[in-house]
């Protein structure tokens, strides 16, 4: 079964998630085997505003 998590990021945490994307895609490596999907949710400005996993 296949399922998906969205995650909304607070306003104002583009610098937060920037700053912690390189362990964030280090652990979506780690899972590499066990996920279909991954992507970044954006705004209206294509920057990231969360982010999308399907399992």
């Amino acid at each position: 079964m296949l399922f998906v998590f969205i995650g909304k990021d607070k306003p104002g945490n583009l610098e937060q998630r920037l700053a912690v994307r390189p362990v964030h895609l280090e652990h979506l490596n780690a899972l590499s085997e066990t996920l279909v999907a991954v992507g970044a949710v954006l705004d209206g400005e294509d920057k990231p505003d969360g982010r999308r996993r399907q399992a």
